[in-house]
């Protein structure tokens, strides 16, 4: 009987591009407090056919087109968020060095502002604080149940992945949380993973880093080009790639993912009222800058900066007359002078052996 412990969540690259199988050898297991990837099989039985007989018959029964998605909730480390930023923003800056295998650098994210092309493996850039497409950045993620008893591991195999939107959160009291909701093109539910490509092999590990926490978060924060203290409780921020879906005849399920909506990169903090704060939170055509950053060492944090937030509507109720007024402030994230409505930053130290983000195309590294 397979346990929950024997459990795990892989992660790796295609890093030869869309439409390929090919993925990295090496790749990284995160630490995932639950998840919600399916199959998404569409099941079709016709009972409405007339055909003698009450009952239906079996053949009137068949497995349609699979839409393989869901998401993961996860606690994340600098040295592998960069995995699913990429796969969901599709553009990125490295500035860095890399010797003996072992890259030390910050990578810079922000949403592309044009739809990626679907063939090849040059991966988008950042170019003053704008992302620029160019091929789509695909992954893989494989659920491993346990071992079977020819020591592979049962696995459901995700393949040709994008992160449609990607969701922090950060209480008080708390470790910060990510949830990327992923799309895929294909699914084996079948899939065998060798017994190597468990946790701490030689083949992917879990992070050595340390959690981000809130006690290791700022905030900074300017209304009207003053900066303003802010005592919050909660922060939350969602990145949004904005894709569709395309089928094609000839192909169960979705050949590609589209990026043809206009991604809305939102969120909200939580707050309690003071004299003088937010009075008037629409001055300024209720615009303000926004940067949340968790911070573990030189060599290790990562930053979300938002220089143009405006709020949306909001209401600030009291409770009771023994609690204090508390209320959240939703807002959303624009671009503002060519820069990128979200810039996120990552610092970190990372074995290049099983990626290629330091690099400007998709290549395998042994």
């Amino acid at each position: 009987m397979a346990q929950g412990w024997e459990a795990f969540i892989r992660l790796c690259e295609h890093y030869k591009g869309w439409g390929t199988t090919t993925v990295h050898t090496i790749g990284r297991c995160l630490e995932v407090d639950s998840e919600s990837l399916t199959p998404d099989f569409t099941v079709r039985e016709r009972d409405s056919k007339i055909r003698f007989g009450r009952e239906s018959q079996p053949e009137s029964f068949s497995v349609e087109e699979t839409k393989p998605a869901g998401n993961i909730v996860i606690q994340p480390r600098s040295d592998d968020i960069p995995f699913l930023l990429m796969a969901c923003l599709q553009a990125k800056d490295w500035n860095g060095t890399v010797i003996n295998g072992y890259g030390t650098g910050t990578f810079t994210f922000c949403p592309v502002s044009t739809n990626p092309d679907w063939e090849g493996s040059v991966w988008g850039t950042v170019v003053n604080l704008a992302g620029t497409a160019e091929d789509i950045y695909p992954i893989q993620v494989r659920k491993c149940f346990g071992v079977n008893l020819d020591d592979s591991l049962n696995s459901e195999i995700y393949s040709l992945g994008i992160v449609d939107s990607l969701e922090f959160t950060q209480a008080y009291g708390a470790d910060l949380t990510v949830t990327p909701t992923f799309k895929f093109q294909d699914v084996d539910i079948d899939g065998q993973t060798p017994a190597s490509y468990q946790p701490n092999g030689p083949y992917g590990s879990y992070s050595g880093k340390s959690r981000f926490v809130d006690w290791k978060g700022t905030v900074t924060f300017k209304y009207g080009g003053a900066a303003t203290s802010l005592d919050l409780s909660n922060f939350t921020v969602t990145l949004r790639a904005a894709s569709s879906e395309k089928g094609r005849i000839g192909q169960k399920g979705f050949y590609r993912f589209p990026f043809s909506g206009r991604p809305v990169n939102d969120g909200s903090f939580d707050l309690e009222l003071e004299a003088g704060h937010f009075a008037k939170v629409f001055e300024n055509a209720g615009s303000a800058y926004l940067k949340m950053r968790w911070y573990n060492s030189d060599l290790d944090w990562m930053e979300i900066e938002m220089p143009n937030i405006k709020y949306r509507p909001h209401d600030r109720n009291i409770s009771a007359g023994d609690a204090p007024i508390t209320y959240t402030l939703p807002f959303r994230a624009y671009p503002q002078n060519g820069t990128s409505s979200v810039i996120v930053r990552v610092c970190t130290t990372f074995a290049t052996s099983g990626q290629s983000l330091d690099l400007v195309s998709g290549e395998e590294r042994l």
